[in-house]
């Protein structure tokens, strides 16, 4: 087996793809990227008969137009062997404009990877959700009164010791129980090469049994193409 640096190999052609999809790019090493319905597609997948979004049309799968990476939700945290969902759900709808909707519960929590191959490496990222969706019916799925609380976890999912929380202005972690406009941020750099990785894991958890619809207001990450690979 051999090592090699996916920087040295394709970087002329990540650097294309990174400039046409951004429109603009700071430096080889970190590029700017949105989670957004605008610079990607949602998809639909069934993977159980009784799976209640995908019923209703919503998605399992946003994934970039041009670059390699996706966003892929659950209703739990099975992994397969390479650190993604054994079985998606339908939990993704887009919204207006630049934003989308996540949702989950019944009595599931929710469960969320962001996703690039080997040799990337997220770098940043920056969540912005809004708790508006309580009582609402958005396409077949109402948003119930429980509360609950965004983390970045491990692969395990475990939020006992999360490596970030979204938060409102105020220092608040937990959404209230009613529909309410406050912005709640999720946000963390890389400390070191080794941080993130290709993989980024979250959790939304919540007290009660019932659905819970987040509006994802901006979801904004920065990544870089310098890690190694063994082929």
């Amino acid at each position: 087996m051999k090592t090699v640096n996916l920087l040295r190999r394709t970087f002329v052609k990540v650097a294309m793809i990174a400039m046409a999809a951004i429109g603009s790019w700071h430096n080889m090493y970190a590029q700017d990227v949105v989670v957004s319905p605008e610079t990607g597609k949602f998809v639909a997948a069934l993977t159980k008969g009784s799976e209640v979004g995908f019923g209703y049309g919503w998605s399992s799968l946003w994934r970039h137009d041009q670059l390699p990476l996706s966003l892929t939700v659950a209703d739990d945290g099975a992994l397969n062997s390479g650190g993604e969902f054994r079985n998606p759900a339908g939990n993704l709808l887009k919204k207006d404009g630049g934003t989308f909707y996540i949702s989950g519960g019944v009595p599931y929590d929710g469960y969320i990877i962001l996703s690039m191959p080997k040799g990337y490496r997220i770098t940043s990222y920056e969540i912005v959700l809004v708790n508006d969706n309580v009582g609402k019916n958005i396409q077949g799925i109402t948003g119930d009164q429980v509360t609950k609380s965004f983390y970045e976890t491990g692969s395990d999912f475990n939020f006992d010791n999360p490596k970030a929380t979204a938060t409102a202005p105020d220092g608040t972690t937990v959404m209230s129980r009613n529909a309410e406009n406050t912005e709640y941020t999720i946000k963390r750099t890389a400390t070191s090469k080794d941080d993130m990785g290709d993989h980024l894991y979250f959790r939304v958890h919540h007290n009660y049994s019932g659905f819970f619809v987040l509006t994802v207001k901006s979801f904004q990450i920065t990544f870089a193409a310098d890690n190694d690979v063994t082929i």
